[in-house]
């Protein structure tokens, strides 16, 4: 069966209205698409179509191939968001101490801190997030930050020394915890509320995301950032740390870790063929792989069950 011509994706838009009626006047030579002339997919009248499927025997169709990240996210638990934190400054001291840093000692930072500060409410429902009550204004954390100052904050009230990078002489993560505080602040973003707000301001929030990139430990990929929005609420985003390229690359057989940006996008498009939200298959994947026994000579993962679940 002879090909009438392979035409561009563009070329085949214009001239479909023509092929069929082609088609029609009974010329049923197959027309091809394709890029740089190379046939990727034909065009042939109803008839024709019908013609050869049924005189092909059953068994000579080969089944589409599967998915490995869509397999691989079918041995997962994957479960609706319950909860998150009541409170944006503890957002940010999630945010902020995540990085490089096991969850359990986050979680004491965050409930450290809420100690501090009196603050009894501590997760939010998220049959409640529209309707937030009690929350702490945010530039009384920032203030008191302040007041506080970057070493008594990590010695002292939050107990924790962790630095933005490995470098020794890198600042404290106490520095960028009161910085996040204070861009959000000057942007006027002092509640739960006006972050979602935020949000849905593509305008707005590219410059506040701007600002906080310039915050120290943000790194290349926005990790920090994309989780920090992950803990406002924001379904849509994943935190693509190590675990999560570690079981993109596991799924894929790759031999080695994916760039953040490679899983963000795995993950995301997965979700979406699975018909998850992201967050939803960021967090089954995290407690899956916090299961897993990480390799020889470096320890093995405790079990939480939080991670932007709070």
């Amino acid at each position: 069966m002879n090909i009438a011509e392979t035409l561009s994706v563009r070329d085949a838009r214009v001239r479909l209205p023509s092929i069929l009626e082609r088609f029609r006047a009974g010329d049923g030579a197959p027309v091809a698409l394709g890029a740089h002339g190379r046939a990727e997919a034909v065009l042939m009248p109803a008839g024709l179509f019908a013609k050869l499927t049924a005189a092909a025997p059953a068994d000579s169709f080969v089944a589409a191939p599967v998915d490995p990240l869509v397999a691989a996210a079918a041995a997962l638990r994957i479960e609706p968001r319950t909860r998150r934190w009541a409170h944006l400054s503890l957002c940010i001291l999630d945010a902020v101490y995540s990085i490089g840093q096991r969850y359990e000692k986050v979680v004491e930072i965050c409930n450290r801190y809420a100690e501090i500060a009196g603050l009894r409410d501590r997760y939010l429902s998220i049959g409640r997030s529209s309707n937030v009550t009690g929350e702490q204004d945010l530039r009384s954390f920032r203030d008191w930050a302040v007041q506080r100052g970057a070493d008594r904050l990590a010695e002292e009230d939050l107990q924790c020394r962790n630095r933005t990078h490995r470098n020794r002489l890198a600042p404290y993560k106490s520095v960028a915890v009161t910085a996040y505080a204070d861009v959000l602040c000057r942007h006027g973003i002092t509640s739960l509320r006006e972050a979602a707000e935020l949000l849905t301001d593509d305008g707005r929030l590219a410059s506040v995301e701007a600002d906080l990139r310039r915050v120290p430990g943000n790194g290349l990929n926005d990790v920090r950032l994309d989780y920090f929005w992950m803990l406002v609420g924001d379904d849509q985003r994943i935190k693509p740390d190590t675990m999560v390229r570690r079981w993109v690359r596991d799924a894929l057989g790759l031999p080695s870790l994916p760039t953040a940006a490679d899983a963000r996008a795995h993950v995301v498009a997965t979700a979406s063929k699975i018909g998850c939200t992201p967050w939803e298959l960021d967090h089954a994947i995290w407690l899956h792989q916090r299961r897993t026994p990480r390799p020889a000579g470096r320890g093995k993962w405790k079990r939480t069950d939080l991670r932007g679940n709070a």
